[in-house]
């Protein structure tokens, strides 16, 4: 956990979005309850996904915490994308 990102261990069989079939379980809600758990007192996460993971593969997903780390880590994936 850090100010600015989340870094979440997603299990394989969960997806890292929402999907029309089902848009209340995926990863974001599960993380800000664990987080928010784990960090009592504090206003309730609001976490944005950096990047995805297919729904059967599981590995370490980077959460933003707030719109400009979420930008900021845009911007380094296009960089190394390009």
């Amino acid at each position: 956990v850090h100010s600015d990102f989340v870094a979440v261990d997603k299990p394989p069989g969960v997806p890292s979005a929402p999907h029309v079939s089902n848009g209340r379980e995926w990863l974001i809600p599960y993380a800000a309850a664990a987080l928010d758990a784990l960090l009592p007192g504090t206003s309730p996460s609001i976490l944005r996904p950096c990047h995805r993971l297919d729904i059967g593969t599981s590995g370490i997903i980077l959460m933003a915490r707030n719109v400009n780390f979420a930008e900021h880590f845009r911007k380094l994936l296009q960089t190394k994308a390009g």
